[in-house]
């Protein structure tokens, strides 16, 4: 059965070079309230002419250390 997911995210760091953009965001990952993890989001976009869009995000996840 599924449960409730949230996810807290804090956009710490955003570089803009032309059309590229590249995104950091920690966050801390919830499952039914109780913390799971948490990592790093890292997006990458480009711009077109409709507008920013994502080409890929990867991230990172780990259980212990988190600030």
């Amino acid at each position: 059965m599924p449960g409730a997911i949230r996810e807290e995210y804090s956009i710490q760091y955003v570089h803009v070079e032309g059309v590229l953009a590249h995104v950091w965001a920690p966050y801390h990952f919830f499952y039914n309230g109780v913390f799971s993890h948490c990592g790093v989001n890292a997006f990458m976009l480009i711009q077109t002419s409709s507008g920013w869009k994502i080409q890929y995000l990867t991230d990172t996840r780990v259980k212990e250390g988190c600030k």
